[in-house]
Order: structure tokens, then C-alpha cells, then sequence
């Protein structure tokens, strides 16, 4: 205990803390991790050590969406350059493959390819808002499939319930509107009339059977229930979110004006608080819970393991900070101390 207080002897700490971790590094135990896209890089946070890194994948230039399969433990993202393409890697960008390309015409500026993945029927859906499409494929790249594509308007957001098995989808065209229909596209309905909103973002929380979504018109954060029912405003006076997810009894969005995740409970009754910042041209978010040998990533030409220390308040800190990228490392600062 006396080298622990007395800080003239870091080097004391240092060596028996990594004794430690070398002991300790890989035991099976749950982290939970926050995955999202800023457009060139896919990043991912340990929001249980609060580290955060930057996978170093070559070659994405739009990345928009992200998403988690946690049968294989793979990171989805979707990249609107070059006619669209839907790839996948590890969190440590091992194992990387594109499954599906040529989504839309290449000359196409614009497009919303927002993913959804099914784990349980090992397929991903998504948006081909260039085309007005909801589009399935198997997760090894075969059987690609148009699941609805009458009636369509601008579909840019798609959410799955692997356990219920239906699809829910933001329609942001001339009429806004959340319809839902079986993943066969079977059943397919309008749960919510948007009239005159100008919704982005959607989400779905099947624990709690709610929807989410925002309003640009009005700044404000809307939920119902999963049949349409309840509409109310969860929280005004947001400028713009560009993606949510849902984690316990939090909602989490990202503000682009802000670049910054900022969270509140689902209640809406208290002010947000802000998690991470700075990030620029964020998107989407997930947060996903993996076994801790996943995100253990051995250290390559691209990565470097450090270890920071820092002692406050009587309490030391230990922030490991292993499998950064060299080329690109990001320079976000968390809000509060672990």
C-alpha cells in the first residue's frame, strides 16, 4: 500500500499493474461496446474502460451505418461510394470482406443505405433509398432478395425484431411515415403517419417495445409504442441527431452540430449529459455487449499497446489503452472519470 501512495515511484505501480493485466487480459468476462462510423474510419469505444479506437481499414470512404453480429463477432457498416456496398470485419479489422456491392447505380450522389442485421436467420437487411427498396442478403453473400418495394417514398432507416421476426422502416419521402411488415415482406402496414415532420433516424427497442425517431422541423424526439400507439415527445430541443440506440434505461444519440454522444434516461426528464467529444461527421451508433478476448487485439505494424496511470483523489486509475492505430489516432475526451 505504500507504493501505491507514494507517486515518486511510478515505475513501482507500472510494473505491478502490468503483471497483472498479463494475467488478467483475457478472462471471459463481458465488455460493453459503443461501434460507429464517421464517413473514412469505423471507431469503437470499450465503455466499460473507456478506451476508444479507430479500426485501421483501408478504402471506406462514406461509411453511414453500422451494425453487430454477435454470433461471429463482426462490425457491418454500409458505404454509399461506388454504387453502395455492404462489408464486415472484427473489431480488431481482422477477417474483413465486402458481401454485397453495386446496392444502386454508380452515378447516384446521395443515397441512405441504413443496415439491420438478423442474427438468428444469419441474413442483413437495409435501405436502397436510391431505388426505394428494402433489400435482403444471407450473411455469407448469397440470396439477395427485394423484401418491399411498392408504394415507397425515401426508406432510409431499418430496424430488426429477430425474435418477432418483422422488419420496421422510416419512410422520409413526400408522405414520412414508420411502416413494418414480416422479413419475408409479408403483412406489410403504416404503424405511424409523420405528416408533417421531416424525420432522419429510427430505432427500436424490443425490450421495452418502443420506437424512436426525431423531427428536424421541430427539434424534438418522439417515441410510441411498436403498434403505433402512445405517440408522445420524448425530448425537445435537439438540433440534429444523425443516430440513436437504446442501452438499459438510457437513450443515447449522436449530435452532429455538437459532435459529441450525448445520453438521457428513457423518461426524458432530465437534461443530457454528454459522453464522448469531439467526433466529426458521426452517423450511426450501436452498443453491443462481447465476451473481452474480442476486443483483445494483438498488436501489429498498425497498433501500439500503452498503459496510462493516473492517481486522484486518493483512488488510482488505470486506463489501458491497447490496440490503438498509429496512423490515426482520435482525440476525443470523456466527460466524467471512471
Amino acid at each position: 500500500m505504500g507504493a501505491l501512495r507514494n507517486l515518486s515511484r511510478p515505475w513501482i505501480i507500472a510494473v505491478c499493474l502490468s503483471v497483472c493485466l498479463k494475467n488478467s487480459v483475457y478472462s471471459d468476462y463481458e465488455e460493453q461496446v459503443m461501434v460507429f462510423a464517421n464517413r473514412t474510419n469505423i471507431h469503437w469505444v470499450n465503455q466499460n474502460t473507456r478506451e476508444h479506437h479507430v479500426m485501421p481499414l483501408e478504402g471506406i470512404t462514406e461509411a453511414k451505418y453500422v451494425d453487430y453480429d454477435p454470433v461471429e463477432n463482426m462490425v457491418y457498416w454500409s458505404d454509399v461510394h461506388h454504387g453502395g456496398s455492404i462489408s464486415r470485419a472484427t473489431l480488431c479489422a481482422e477477417e474483413r470482406e465486402t458481401i454485397v456491392s453495386d446496392i444502386f447505380i454508380q452515378h447516384v450522389k446521395a443515397a441512405f443505405v441504413s443496415i439491420a442485421v438478423d442474427a438468428r436467420r444469419r441474413a442483413i437487411y437495409w435501405t436502397n433509398s436510391a431505388s426505394d427498396l428494402i433489400e435482403r442478403v444471407n450473411l455469407d453473400g448469397s440470396n439477395r432478395t427485394v423484401i418491399a418495394e411498392h408504394d415507397m417514398g425515401s426508406p432510409i432507416d431499418v430496424e430488426v425484431d429477430s425474435h418477432a421476426g418483422f422488419l420496421y422502416w422510416l419512410d422520409a419521402g413526400i408522405k414520412p411515415r414508420i411502416e413494418s411488415c414480416s422479413l419475408s415482406g409479408k403483412g406489410r402496414r403504416v404503424l405511424l403517419d409523420l405528416k408533417d415532420q421531416y424525420p432522419s433516424i429510427l430505432e427500436l427497442d424490443v425490450q421495452t417495445q418502443a420506437l424512436y425517431w426525431n423531427d428536424k422541423n421541430t427539434k424534438q424526439l418522439f417515441t410510441a409504442r411498436m403498434d403505433g400507439s402512445s405517440m408522445k415527445v420524448l425530448k425537445s430541443s435537439i438540433p440534429h441527431i444523425t443516430g440513436i440506440f437504446i442501452e438499459g434505461n438510457y437513450i443515447y444519440w449522436i449530435d452532429w452540430w455538437n459532435k459529441d454522444i450525448e445520453k438521457i434516461p428513457i423518461s426524458g426528464q432530465e437534461e443530457a449529459s454528454v459522453i464522448l467529444s469531439p467526433i466529426k461527421d458521426m452517423e450511426d451508433l450501436i452498443s453491443v455487449k462481447v465476451v473481452s478476448g474480442v476486443v483483445q487485439c494483438k498488436a501489429g505494424p498498425d497498433w501500439s499497446t500503452s498503459i496510462h496511470i493516473t492517481y486522484n483523489n486518493q483512488k488510482l486509475y488505470l486506463h489501458v489503452l491497447h490496440a490503438l492505430p498509429i496512423n490515426s489516432r482520435p482525440s476525443p475526451t470523456w466527460s466524467t472519470v471512471p
